[in-house]
């Protein structure tokens, strides 16, 4: 496990302004070398996912990563490229990272967890400012154990950018921590179901949702939840749970603009 200082110190060389050594990123090709140059520098890997016929790809390519900011930038990382329809190697990556569009950079430790991802073109200030941001929480999360706070953030950051496995770990702990204010775990409950319903966890959501109905009968987030749980029974076929929720939702919520909206999915439910 690396130390305090070692985070410390990958920290500081990844978001130093050393001079720039050379005119372009010094890219590997292969994950395996990638991941053993990683472990005997400690700093993460930096992937750049790209394909022969993505344009943006290119662009990328050509603006970003001959921008001498993000030339001085990539020095605190490994940088790594694949292509992800070679039918092998690249294309085994992109599936382990659930790579589904183009272009699409990956950040992630030596260990293979992913820290962060970025997809689409992104000038070089706002990749380096992105990436930079997401680290530092990560390397936080790590210094201190159990700070909530710094897991919400992750979380939400997470689900913004539809990391939604990386997301439901941070909710999952928030909801584990003792001395956490209610109204947080109470987002908390919300935010889980969200990242488990995203990733196609229809009963854990469903779980996660009746444990908050239990827990915060008139809560904040007590109309999102009706309606997400309405959607998942409707789509797990399970249309009696569906219409006791959505005439819940409409007794308990009649001033909500999602109302009509409701009435018209229990009518075509009753019909």
């Amino acid at each position: 496990m690396m130390s305090r200082f070692a985070l410390l110190l990958a920290l500081t060389v990844i978001t130093s302004a050393n001079p720039v050594s050379a005119q372009s990123v010094d890219w590997l090709t292969d994950y395996n070398q990638a991941v053993t140059k990683a472990k005997e520098t400690g700093k993460p890997i930096f992937i750049d996912c790209f394909a022969d016929w993505c344009v943006w790809c290119h662009r990328l390519e050509k603006e970003v990563y001959t921008d001498p900011s993000f030339l001085r930038f990539s020095q605190g990382f490994v940088t790594l490229r694949i292509n992800v329809e070679d039918q092998a190697e690249g294309s085994r990556i992109a599936e382990q990272f659930q790579v589904d569009s183009l272009p699409s950079m990956l950040f992630i430790e030596p260990d293979g967890t992913l820290l962060d991802r970025v997809n689409g073109f992104v000038p070089a200030n706002e990749l380096i400012s992105e990436i930079q941001s997401i680290w530092k929480l990560t390397q936080k999360e790590k210094l201190m154990l159990n700070d909530w706070q710094t897991e919400q953030k992750l979380g939400e950051e997470y689900l913004f950018r539809d990391m939604n496995r990386e997301a439901e770990i941070r909710f999952t702990k928030i909801l584990a921590t003792t001395g956490v204010p209610d109204n947080q775990k109470e987002s908390a409950y919300f935010s889980l179901a969200l990242s488990q319903y995203y990733q196609g966890k229809e009963g854990a959501a469903l779980s996660t949702l009746n444990r908050y109905l239990e827990t915060y009968v008139d809560g904040n987030s007590a109309e999102d939840v009706l309606l997400l749980l309405s959607q998942i029974y409707i789509e797990t076929d399970q249309k009696d749970k569906a219409r006791t929720i959505l005439e819940q939702f409409i007794t308990k919520f009649p001033g909500s603009e999602n109302v009509k909206r409701a009435k018209e999915v229990l009518a075509h439910l009753n019909s």
